[in-house]
């Protein structure tokens, strides 16, 4: 690989891989000619605390037989997180790699300088924003509300042009890049129709119903019959198939630690201990949980560091030290062989391609950071309507890079 190759990174859950995505990929090479693309991509659990329609493995495949290089994974501790930390650890893992020049994403609007004025902005009042969201947190509005209308207030920006959800992590790319002093070069792809939440949303309702043909329109040929090869070996994955997981948790954990729990502070934690026993599912119990104060995706994202034992004292441990601890390669392409040796060699974190052998180099936060990784694909394949073709425990451990 030629040193100075540009190689764009893109942040995705392909949550499945649509045309959307493909769109992304292709106007982003068109944006940076001669270019690679790694994609980092979260694992078997979400950024709005839900659970992949596929399995990691099939959605990295997807990726690299349309237009990615090279696939990394988002450490689950970050891929089940708020947009401002979730996009950290991505810039933090694209500056780390040592190769990656640009960073790609798609906002509703493609005005990058508004964007990048918005994060400078938000960076040098962030405390007042901080203070200013907690205010209105106090009076009973939720998170996501307090932050925009605080940004708006703050910043002197509309809420119109802060309330996309793309518009925000696009932002959050921008402020992470500034306050690292990243060399990376952005590149904002302009989204157009469909939201991605209402798109991809509505693509898993299909495979839900097994409208096959409804969505052979809307991803790409390869990516269908990967999906529907997947789909006939395990069914598909849904959260609510561990209802019984986190029902029992929640019952039979002592109060303190479910407290100790990421996103359970502020009063979710009593409020779910107190209604948990009158409810069988979790849809039923989060939405008595909801209110005006506790939206239901900051819920679903406490719910599922509960399954997986996430607690707010190791997720602040990382931020404070650095964040991301290794890059986890899922696949690659033969022919980017290259890139996949020269971030091996240049990178300042890390670079897992053989779970046994390369892990052996982590320090402790890292191990706990790998294991929690590990521990999640396991309680991933437990949500799984077919269980019979997984290892069970450790599974991580009987699948290899993939490699097209």
């Amino acid at each position: 690989m030629v040193k100075t190759m540009p190689v764009i990174g893109i942040t995705a859950e392909y949550n499945p891989y649509h045309n959307g995505h493909l769109y992304h990929i292709n106007a982003s090479k068109l944006a940076v000619p001669d270019s690679k693309m790694i994609v980092i991509m979260s694992g078997g659990f979400t950024q709005r605390g839900e659970i992949a329609i596929c399995d990691k493995f099939t959605r990295t495949r997807i990726a690299l037989e349309n237009g990615a290089d090279l696939v990394a994974e988002l450490p689950v501790y970050y891929a089940v997180s708020s947009a401002e930390y979730f996009a950290a650890a991505a810039v933090k893992l694209m500056n780390a790699s040592g190769v990656i020049t640009h960073i790609s994403f798609g906002a509703e609007s493609g005005d990058l300088e508004r964007l990048r004025l918005t994060a400078a902005a938000l960076n040098e009042h962030n405390e007042a924003v901080v203070d200013r969201t907690r205010k209105l947190m106090a009076e009973g509005m939720p998170y996501f509300t307090a932050r925009e209308q605080s940004l708006a207030s703050i910043l002197r920006i509309s809420h119109d042009f802060i309330s996309q959800p793309n518009q925000i992590l696009a932002i959050e790319y921008l402020k992470t890049l500034e306050q690292t002093k990243s060399a990376l070069i952005p590149v904002v792809i302009k989204r157009s129709g469909s939201g991605y939440h209402e798109t991809a949303s509505a693509l898993r309702a299909l495979i839900m119903a097994r409208d096959y043909p409804a969505l052979a329109d809307r991803v790409p040929e390869n990516a269908f019959f990967s999906l529907l090869k997947y789909l006939s070996q395990y069914g598909s994955a849904d959260i609510s198939r561990l209802d019984g997981a986190l029902l029992y948790l929640l019952r039979t954990k002592p109060p303190g630690e479910i407290k100790s729990i990421l996103d359970m502070n502020d009063g979710v934690a009593e409020r779910m201990l107190k209604l948990c026993g009158l409810y069988d599912s979790s849809t039923g119990l989060l939405g008595a949980v909801k209110t005006k104060r506790y939206a239901y995706t900051r819920l679903k994202r406490a719910a599922a560091h509960l399954l997986l034992d996430i607690r707010r004292d190791t997720f602040e441990m990382f931020n404070q030290t650095g964040g991301p601890r290794y890059i986890r390669v899922l696949g690659f392409r033969k022919d980017a062989a290259g890139l996949l040796g020269e971030l091996t060699r240049r990178a300042s974190l890390p670079v897992i391609v053989n779970l046994r052998r390369d892990a052996e180099v982590l320090d402790e936060a890292g191990i706990i950071m790998l294991n929690k990784d590990i521990q999640s694909t396991d309680m991933y394949y437990l949500a799984c309507e077919r269980q019979k073709n997984t290892h069970g425990r450790n599974h991580e451990y009987y699948r290899g890079v993939i490699v097209i």
